[in-house]
């Protein structure tokens, strides 16, 4: 067994809690159900006004029982943002921003020694 970052491809299916369709891929957030707005109850984002980083929990789950896809921290990827292989991508959002940035499909990058308060990991175990 090993531990690593996912791809950005599996963070998202995680994110949009398994959707595949169309349809099920046809919103921005997706806790509990899906829904196109997130409220400060929802999420750990800038209208939370926490200013902080929160326990993981502190929010209702996805669908798939997954916690804080949306807000919290940033998430690093394994995948590079461009060839260039300079810069990962960073999925999710984070406690310091607005919830437009933490809709399921935005990402930003930073190379890969960036750090700061608001950026995290999830990791996933793969049998590879």
């Amino acid at each position: 067994m090993l531990y690593r970052l996912p791809r950005e491809a599996e963070w998202e299916y995680a994110c949009r809690a398994a959707g595949t369709s169309q349809a099920d891929c046809s919103w921005d957030y997706y806790v509990h159900s899906p829904t196109n707005t997130l409220s400060p109850q929802q999420a750990n984002f800038k209208d939370s006004a926490l200013e902080r980083t929160s326990p993981v929990g502190s929010y209702e789950p996805n669908a798939l029982g997954i916690y804080d896809m949306h807000g919290n921290v940033w998430e690093w990827c394994e995948d590079w943002y461009d060839a260039s292989q300079k810069a990962r991508v960073l999925r999710g959002g984070s406690w310091s921003v607005d919830s437009a940035y933490c809709r399921s499909a935005y990402r930003i990058s930073y190379t890969p020694d960036y750090r700061y308060d608001y950026i995290g990991l999830r990791l996933v175990l793969s049998s590879r």
